[in-house]
């Protein structure tokens, strides 16, 4: 995984700052500081969607498709948008118009079939639509023009925040002439300075900047945002429909009706998974939470003071059930143990909340007093806190901070598939604190709304069991194997920690251990750097107690990712004694295990005489004197096993050898397609670039190859003849090939050098 940002996490940004935009003009007063502040959020949703709207135009396979699905998503939103926005908004369209005038004013300008004068009608056509009936007149064509056409990021920054300064400054002139000459009366209630919002624009290139040019993923797919888009403001009217009739009150009931049908569709679903410790887990916060929601929606609707309480005793039930829950989820996804000790710890201190706030009436320990205020809207439980309280809720933020510290120290240790977990898990467990600080900011018009901390809380952490699954479920399918099985088995999670053993891994590595990292020399035997298997790998034996073993990883997966690997230990020790015996009396090269020349030969003629036929490829490593020189004759040996792993990998079902010193050949079989042989003949030295770097620090090689086409023989030659004519022809192209520089390849007389 790339460090950064995806397209799909800067469009989720862009979606959750347009839904507090969208909620600021619906629910709060501009002029208000709350209104204001979230106004600035709400900016940063532009500039990320017309970057990708240049984005897609550069990369879109098809450039019709993207602009009718634009259309259609515009035409589809007019509806929605202006049952919420038409007071705002008048005649005005939603802003995927605007991205689709831009899209097609892109496309006009890049277009070859339309000349100068009729791209600058249709520009012209274009820009007027926008400044008419567009919601943002011209900007977002500006930020899309700018991110297409800037060949760099800071240009773009620039460009940009250029664009965005003229644009309030100009707004800021022409509200103060309006106000002095009275162009338009309409627009004589704004005032010069409240447009400087627009300077939040600037806010998302810090984004941008950290764009890491992947894709990632969506929640809904790729249509995420084109389906949220109008359902959201069809959610919103609705919202704003029931506050001007029925009053906030009835929406603040509905809300926590819905977040309450949330958990329980949660709950159902997590019951689907496989079982498992992290499944259990997840329930049991879940129904916590699902306690902890009721509870809170039966105290906000209790007419009388005894019944609110008991349902506020019934909500530190619901968090007792949803703190342990999540101690032991955090602890399976985070791989890390927790002491029993501290669960009995949870235990005691949730008991005890409990036991004082159900008589907190008598001592005031948890609270000093209790009162039903009905001044208001809806009635409302009054509560001083005590002491108590005040110990219990230190205690709640020291498992939060240290969840926090042991998940950072997990995430610095894994793999891509757990740094995605990790980071629902963070997002989870951030959410009940900044529901308290919006809160405190007086954004909920004083209503208490630490439900929605802990319903979205429980769906971030669900997301991680549901969406990247858990590997606790196939540890238990395949513990009976493992220990039952005759030959070595090792089960290893994603970060190549230790998950299971069987004996023989035991004798074979006495200092294994669960969860700890594995043993280097099983790392180096069964995988590369980028994770791939040793399929690829033609040294996977070790030697342990005088046995030779040998190492196969299996990816094992689990919600269509791989959780983990099961490595197989075979014994091999009286197989490769005999392969040994083999290489000594047959013709096979002791130090690189290929085949020597006089093999080769043979079976090219053997092809050749049955009417096949081929290319020989000639190949010599670049400096290999100096290799030898400067790093020592086991070096240059190790770099001769290198060029020969490599071959192993990229001629693979063709024929190949050894002829002596740091000349190899190979023989691609069936084609004289100077393309296809090309393509072998560039793969090799790729290959051979790369592995040599790891034989020793400092060392950096490539290959020098000639290639002749059995084409290049005239027919009814004899196939022993035709062996030792390609074997000259192919040796003068490789000669041409040092000369013209090394580090290619050259046809003899039917290619240029590359």
């Amino acid at each position: 995984m790339k460090k950064g940002l995806s397209a799909s996490t800067l469009k989720i940004i862009a979606i959750v700052t347009m839904v507090i935009d969208h909620i600021s003009w619906g629910f709060f007063d501009f002029y208000s500081w709350q209104g204001y502040m979230l106004h600035i959020i709400g900016r940063l949703t532009i500039p990320i969607m017309c970057f990708f709207i240049a984005e897609g135009f550069r990369k879109t396979h098809d450039l019709k498709r993207y602009i009718l699905r634009m259309a259609g998503f515009a035409a589809i939103t007019t509806v929605p948008f202006y049952l919420f926005f038409h007071e705002e908004y008048a005649y005005r369209q939603n802003i995927i118009f605007d991205y689709l005038l831009a899209l097609l004013l892109l496309t006009v300008l890049e277009s070859k079939r339309f000349k100068k004068p009729a791209k600058v009608l249709l520009s012209a056509l274009l820009v007027t639509t926008s400044m008419v009936i567009g919601g943002w007149p011209v900007m977002p064509m500006v930020y899309v023009l700018i991110f297409y056409y800037a060949d760099s990021f800071k240009k773009q920054a620039v460009w940009f925040c250029g664009a965005t300064v003229g644009l309030v400054l100009f707004m800021m002139i022409g509200i103060t002439l309006n106000k002095m000459y009275n162009f338009y009366p309409m627009y004589n209630y704004w005032v010069w300075w409240d447009k400087a919002y627009f300077l939040g624009f600037m806010l998302a290139l810090p984004l941008l900047k950290a764009y890491n040019g992947e894709k990632g993923s969506y929640p809904m797919g790729r249509y995420f945002f084109f389906i949220f888009y109008p359902a959201h403001f069809l959610v919103l009217y609705a919202s704003k429909k029931v506050t001007q009739v029925y009053g906030s009150y009835w929406l603040y009931v509905g809300l926590q009706l819905v977040c309450i049908m949330i958990v329980v569709g949660f709950i159902i679903r997590i019951m689907h998974e496989k079982s498992s410790k992290a499944q259990n887990s997840a329930v049991l916060f879940s129904v916590g939470g699902l306690v902890y929601t009721v509870a809170f929606f039966i105290e906000t609707t209790a007419k009388t003071k005894e019944l609110a309480f008991g349902a506020v005793t019934m909500e530190y039930l619901g968090e007792a059930g949803a703190f342990l829950g999540l101690t032991i989820f955090l602890s399976e996804f985070g791989r890390f143990r927790v002491p029993k000790f501290f669960y009995i710890i949870e235990g005691i201190f949730f008991g005890g909340a409990v036991a004082l706030v159900y008589t907190s009436e008598y001592n005031h320990l948890f609270y000093t007093s209790v009162s039903l205020d009905n001044s208001g809207d809806f009635s409302r439980l009054v509560l001083e806190y005590g002491i108590g309280f005040i110990i219990f809720y230190v205690f709640l933020v020291a498992i939060f901070f240290a969840g926090v510290v042991k998940l950072i120290q997990t995430f610095k240790r894994s793999g891509d598939l757990e740094r995605k977990r990790i980071l629902l898990l963070f997002v989870a467990m951030a959410f009940p604190w900044l529901v308290v600080i919006i809160r405190s900011m007086g954004l909920t018009g004083g209503y208490e709304i630490s439900f929605m901390g802990i319903i979205f809380g429980t769906v971030f952490a669900m997301l991680s069991l549901i969406k990247y699954g858990y590997f606790d479920s196939v540890q238990a399918a395949v513990t009976n194997v493992i220990y039952k099985s005759s030959e070595g088995l090792l089960v290893l999670d994603n970060s190549k920690n230790v998950l299971y053993y069987n004996s023989i891994v035991k004798h074979i590595f006495p200092e294994i251990a669960v969860n700890k990292p594995v043993d280097r020399e099983v790392t180096e035997k069964c995988f590369y750097e980028n994770g791939c298997i040793n399929e690829l790998c033609t040294q996977n034996t070790i030697e342990s107690n005088g046995r030779i073993y040998e190492l196969k990883a299996e990816p094992i997966y689990e919600a269509e990712y791989t959780q983990g690997y099961m490595v197989r230990i075979f014994d091999y020790t009286s197989h490769y004694r005999s392969m040994e015996e083999l290489r000594r009396s047959a013709h096979i090269d002791a130090l690189t295990g290929l085949y020597d020349r006089e093999w080769f030969k043979q079976e090219i003629i053997r092809h050749l005489s049955g009417g096949g036929t081929g290319a020989l490829v000639m190949s010599d490593i670049d400096f290999f004197k100096q290799i030898n020189d400067n790093f020592g004759h086991m070096i240059g040996d190790e770099a001769l096993v290198t060029l020969a792993e490599a071959i192993r990998s990229v001629f693979s079902g063709h024929l190949y050898c050894r002829v002596g010193g740091d000349e190899f050949m190979m023989f691609v079989k069936d084609t004289n397609d100077t393309d296809i042989i090309g393509e072998f003949a560039e793969r090799l030295n790729a290959v051979f670039k790369e592995k040599v770097k790891n034989v020793s620090e400092g060392l950096d090689s490539s290959l020098s190859m000639g290639i002749a086409l059995s084409s290049s023989i005239s027919d009814g030659t004899e196939s022993d003849e035709v062996f030792e004519m390609l074997y000259g022809l192919a040796d003068t192209a490789l000669y041409n090939t040092k000369n013209n520089g090394k580090n290619g390849f050259s046809f003899y007389e039917t290619m240029p050098a590359r």
